[in-house]
């Protein structure tokens, strides 16, 4: 077992990310195909996710906020 990828986070886990920032990764690609229906396909995910860790805009959570910093950061596609 490791630690999970996200920095800060000290949960064990088997794969890359612990259970609460894979339940959260999950949630994003669900709630990024639900953007995407609701804006006709024109939002892009880099503006999804920015949306998501945006100060202004707390009403995201802390594991949600963590994973979309991390994608961005890392450049990784959600595949919704």
């Amino acid at each position: 077992m490791s630690e999970c990828t996200l920095d800060d986070c000290f949960n064990l886990t088997q794969d890359k990310f612990c259970t609460h920032h894979l339940l959260s990764l999950e949630n994003l690609k669900t709630g990024f195909l639900k953007w995407k229906k609701a804006y006709g396909r024109s939002i892009s995910q880099k503006k999804y996710l920015t949306q998501l860790i945006d100060t202004e805009n707390m009403s995201s959570g802390l594991y949600i906020q963590e994973v979309a910093a991390y994608l961005l950061k890392n450049k990784i596609e959600l595949n919704a």
